[in-house]
């Protein structure tokens, strides 16, 4: 007679060996790489609408208001140095994601015709991935403010916190593409502009990729899913306490 203990038991093997086990681990994974991005484009949003706030009073009235500012100046730019740090990332493992054995030959067809779509010749999405690289590897670019204040603080109007492109050096190895979204955006560019495209852009398309997950290996996926939520029910049955 199985007890419940016993098929507790065979339920971890059964999902140990199942198909769709690797493809969820993958895709969880996976998932990590995505919050990288996502949580770095919203720390990096935080710090520039300070520095683009007016009303901010630590900004106009605090005693050590230069000090404060050059503060938010270097978080902004740590901060933006980890946002293309994650890009880089994110490109890196959606690559070796599709490199899993699980990952059918027409799925792989579907994979890249959606990269070559939204990323492969895209101005923005090469420029910031060369950016990532000019900043590693060459310079730290120049970044200023354009702020307007009124005559009194209800009256101050909110500013922008740009990168210059006009003093980013030709000689590094820009793409054509890069090449091409600098031309066009000088003299300067909008941080935050930088950021809320890409992450639209990266939103979009990482929607896109699961949903081909779910119509190449979708059946596999609800299984295991299936046998891992009666497992996690069956636990919390037999000790009264959430699995995982």
């Amino acid at each position: 007679m199985t007890t419940t203990d016993d098929y507790f038991h065979q339920l971890q093997t059964r999902i140990k060996n199942h198909a769709g086990k690797p493809i969820f681990d993958a895709l969880q994974v996976y998932g990590v790489s995505l919050n990288f991005l996502f949580g770095n484009c919203n720390q990096l949003r935080h710090l520039v609408r300070l520095l683009e706030d007016p009303k901010d009073p630590a900004q106009i009235m605090g005693e050590d208001r230069r000090s404060h500012l050059q503060n938010l100046f270097d978080e902004t730019n740590r901060h933006f140095h980890n946002f293309l740090t994650s890009i880089t990332t994110l490109v890196d493992h959606t690559r070796h994601l599709m490199k899993k054995d699980f990952v059918k030959k027409e799925h792989h067809q579907e994979y890249q015709l959606k990269v070559k779509a939204a990323f492969a010749t895209d101005p923005l999405a090469q420029f910031l991935q060369d950016f990532r690289n000019y900043i590693t590897h060459y310079a730290i670019p120049q970044i200023g403010l354009t702020k307007l204040f009124g005559s009194s603080l209800a009256d101050a109007k909110p500013g922008e916190l740009y990168i210059d492109l006009d003093h980013l050096e030709t000689r590094f190895n820009w793409s054509a593409p890069s090449r091409f979204f600098i031309e066009k955006n000088k003299p300067q560019v909008r941080m935050l502009k930088l950021v809320d495209d890409y992450e639209a852009k990266a939103r979009s398309f990482t929607d896109e990729l699961m949903a081909t997950f779910r119509k190449h290996r979708g059946n596999e996926l609800n299984e295991v899913v299936a046998l891992m939520q009666e497992s996690n029910n069956l636990w919390e049955k037999m000790t009264g306490v959430k699995h995982g």
